[in-house]
């Protein structure tokens, strides 16, 4: 089955940059962006453009086509299923209570797409975060309070939200019961670094 190609070159540059003992910083300096935009990149809230990725891979001290070896893209004529028992949760930033089970990722004219369920525990919490994008959620069990920048809008099951990710946003579970939502972020790639 191929792998979701957007989702895994974020999580290898994380691995490499763990395995090679660098921190954020690091990395960051050496391949001359900066430690937002590193950690955006890792945590899927951006996609490098090919040049800065292909600077990212050099700052790692890795060969271009080592890096691409185990990521495999699907073709266009590829059926794609994915099920139920094969989603496996990803944690993203330092957040609590929030797992992630990725469902889609396409690149479709330029524009990243990438599906996923996110599930809140009682109690989630983590920091405001921008994602470089757009981002729309439907809410298909329990109620979060969704922070767009100084503004929190309450979301039940069957509500939906659609807004321009690049504002500081977080949703937030305080109920006592587990809340899930469908995320669709629409990334964009991402020249600045």
């Amino acid at each position: 089955m191929p792998k979701d190609a957007i989702e895994n070159i974020g999580k290898k540059l994380r691995k490499l940059r763990q395995d090679k003992g660098l921190t954020i910083h690091e990395l960051a300096e050496k391949a001359g962006v900066t430690k937002g935009f590193i950690s955006r990149v890792e945590n899927v809230r951006t996609i490098p453009s090919l040049p800065v990725l292909l600077n990212l891979i050099n700052a790692l001290g890795e060969q271009v086509g080592a890096f691409f070896e185990d990521i495999e893209e699907p073709g266009p004529d590829s059926v794609l299923i994915r099920r139920a028992g094969e989603l496996q949760p990803s944690t993203r930033e330092d957040a609590v209570g929030f797992l992630y089970f990725s469902i889609f990722n396409e690149t479709l004219g330029g524009l990243a797409i990438q599906t996923s369920i996110l599930e809140l525990g009682p109690g989630s919490h983590r920091e405001q975060v921008t994602t470089n994008g757009f981002e729309y959620k439907y809410i298909l069990e329990g109620e979060i309070d969704y922070e767009i920048g100084h503004e929190t809008y309450t979301l039940r099951a069957g509500d939906s939200l659609f807004f321009d990710a690049r504002q500081p946003h977080v949703p937030v579970n305080r109920s006592a019961s587990k809340a899930r939502i469908l995320v669709v972020y629409f990334l964009m790639p991402d020249e600045r670094g």
